[in-house]
This record gives C-alpha cells, sequence and structure tokens, in this order.
C-alpha cells in the first residue's frame, strides 16, 4: 500500500503524533480529508486514525484494490445511521517465527497469504480500518517492506529451486525442521516469564537457562504493569528473590507473570540456542551430519536439554556406543533412559531412534 509523500511525511511529524502540538488539529484534519476522499462517505479520521464525525452521506462504491487490500463498501451499515467502514486485509503473524513476525500487520490482497515456510500458522486475517489502527498503530513502511521483498523472494526461489526458501537463505540444516522446532518447543513449555524447570533451575522463554546471574542480566526484561524495562541491579535483586524462593520451595511462577520478555526475543534466543545445540553434538559423534534425521533429531534433543557436559560420552557411554554402532534399537532404549524428563519425551525419543531403522 503506497500513501503519498506529502501525507506520509504528515504523519511522520511532530504535529500529527502530538496531540498538545499547537498544529495538531490542523494536520489531523488534513490527514482525515486524504483518508475521506480515498473512500469517500465512508468514514473520517483523527490523527490517531481513529474515526471521528462521518462524513456527509453519500453514495460509495465498492471498490476492491487488489493491489492493497482495501476494501471500501458499497452500502450504509444496516445497524445504525453511520455508513459502514472501510475493510483491509492483513498479515498476522501466529507467533513463533522472527520472519513472520517482521510481516505482522503489513497490508495485502485478499487471499493472497503464502507463508514462506512450512508449518507456520500465519495468515490473513480482514478487519476495519478502525480495528487495523487498533492492533497495529497504522500503516508501517517497514513490515510493508519487509512482506513485500519476502514473497518477492519466496516467489523467486520456489520457482528456481522447489523448496523452503529459508532453510536455503538461512542454512538451515535439513535435520531443524520447523515440526522438529514445534516438538521441542512442546518438551521445553513456552513462557515469556521466569519459571523453575525441573532441575529447579531458574528458565525463562524456550528452555533458556538463566539460573547464573550473568545469564538472567543480559536478558530484556520489562515490568507489564508499567511498560518499564528492568535495570540490571532490579534484574539481581529479582534473580536473588527468585532463586531463594526456588531454594525454600516457596516459589509461585503466578508472582512473576508480570515480568516478560517480548515474543521475538525469546523466539530469536531459541533459534540461536538450537542451533548452539545443534553444532555441539556434531561434534560428540564421527560423521553426524551422514545419520538419519529423526537420529541426529533425538540427539540434539538431548543435547538441547541436558547440555554440555552432561550429555557426553562419559555419562551416556552405551548410548554413543549403539549411534557409532548405527544400532537404533539399542540407542532407543538407552535414550528413553532419560532423566528428569516426563514419558512424553522419552516416548518421543524412542519413537524418533526407530524410525530410523526403516529408513
Amino acid at each position: 500500500m503506497k500513501f503519498p509523500a506529502q501525507i506520509l511525511d504528515l504523519m511522520r511529524g511532530a504535529a500529527y503524533n502530538n496531540s498538545n502540538h499547537p498544529e495538531h488539529r490542523i494536520v489531523a484534519e488534513q490527514v482525515a480529508d486524504y483518508f475521506n476522499h480515498q473512500y469517500s462517505g465512508a468514514v473520517q479520521y483523527d490523527a490517531t486514525g481513529r474515526m471521528i464525525e462521518p462524513a456527509p452521506d453519500t453514495k460509495a462504491t465498492n471498490n476492491i484494490n487488489a493491489k492493497t487490500g482495501i476494501t471500501t463498501p458499497a452500502t450504509k451499515s444496516t445497524s445504525s445511521d453511520k455508513p459502514a467502514e472501510p475493510t483491509v486485509t492483513v498479515w498476522v503473524a501466529g507467533g513463533g517465527c522472527g520472519t513472520c513476525e517482521d510481516m505482522d500487520g503489513a497490508i495485502i490482497a485478499p487471499g493472497t497469504a503464502s507463508c514462506p515456510h512450512p508449518n507456520c500458522i500465519c495468515g490473513e486475517e480482514t478487519m476495519t480500518m478502525t480495528e487495523y489502527n487498533r492492533r497495529f498503530g497504522g500503516y508501517s513502511e517497514k513490515r510493508q517492506s519487509a512482506y513485500e521483498k519476502n514473497k518477492a523472494l519466496v516467489a523467486e526461489y520456489n520457482k528456481k529451486y522447489g523448496v523452503d526458501l529459508y532453510a536455503q537463505k538461512q542454512g538451515r540444516d535439513d535435520a531443524l525442521t520447523d515440526e522438529f522446532k514445534k516438538d521441542l518447543m512442546k518438551h521445553e513449555g513456552i513462557s515469556p516469564s521466569p519459571y523453575k524447570d525441573s532441575k529447579n533451575l531458574i528458565t525463562i522463554g524456550i528452555g533458556n537457562n538463566i539460573n547464573d546471574i550473568e545469564n538472567f542480566e543480559e536478558l530484556e526484561l520489562t515490568n507489564t504493569k508499567n511498560g518499564k524495562k528492568l535495570t540490571n541491579p532490579e534484574k539481581s535483586e529479582l534473580h536473588d528473590q527468585i532463586r531463594s524462593e526456588i531454594d525454600s520451595k516457596i516459589f509461585n511462577p503466578k508472582n512473576y507473570e508480570h515480568i516478560q520478555i517480548s515474543p521475538d526475543r525469546m523466539y530469536k534466543k531459541f533459534e540461536t540456542q538450537i542451533k548452539t545445540a545443534y553444532n555441539e553434538v556434531s561434534r560428540k559423534f564421527n560423521d553426524f551430519n551422514l545419520l538419519p534425521v529423526p537420529v541426529r533429531q533425538a540427539l540434539t534433543d538431548m543435547q538441547f536439554n541436558m547440555g554440555t557436559p552432561k550429555f557426553s560420552k562419559e555419562n551416556w557411554p552405551k548410548l554413543f556406543d549403539a549411534v557409532q554402532r548405527q544400532d537404533w534399537l539399542k540407542a532407543a532404549k538407552e535414550g528413553a533412559e532419560r532423566k528428569d524428563v516426563g514419558d512424553p519425551r522419552k516416548n518421543w525419543t524412542y519413537n524418533m531412534f526407530m524410525s530410523a531403522t526403516v529408513q
């Protein structure tokens, strides 16, 4: 969706964005006049993007713009005297993907949402302009540019290679599939707030161990009650308080639900963690990249969960020997002997190793 440069300049200016500015009303009316001209007889907007008094009762024609996704209703709403409001089709990210989060709120043509990678739950929604402004804060060139760029790249790569663009683009190993990542998320759980894991360690996000004060202070944490980011002294005090409550067995995660890490940072950290785990475990086995995909996934899951040095040949000699001999039945039995994880994760590990026997 393209707006005239003059309108964009007005919308970026201090007068438009500050209701206390002496020229705020003048600039707001100029922007509102533009939108009302584009969607004649439908609605007017103030500087915040909200509807103000409706325009004179003129007949609006039904106009679906295939490029912008804006739909101008042809008739008034039957529930009131106010004309129906135009709608907009928007890309809506479902969470769990940094790429799609960058495009969240981009305006698209109806029926054209095409997620750039498999197993993603992103898609499109059609909503009123008022709802769009409320949820996404209005039009953004940054997310619009991200959408257009990714759309072009997806089309180009899919046509040329017939494969997932982002697997190629990011050099992602074929074992680190979206399905595997979703399995790992289920195993670890997802929490934007601090909690204690099965080993009584302070954790956040998707299995992100922040038990050490250094890791805790590296986080960008926000107090959602006041919207302020925590300072290092505040994070240090919070860490000691949580650690003390866990040790005293009085810790209640509900008391800390207002302390959160952003979804974007949480998922980016998860991507870093899983790649680190994969790289670390790959150095523990000869010809690791030649092992069957489900075997590499099971071993990566164990590395992610236990870390080094706990997941080592010294601590798991029978499993390491079975993997090197490619005795997947033995590996399955050994892998299922994991402690500090529930039966669903043990069964998943067993099944991953066993699936290699039929490849």
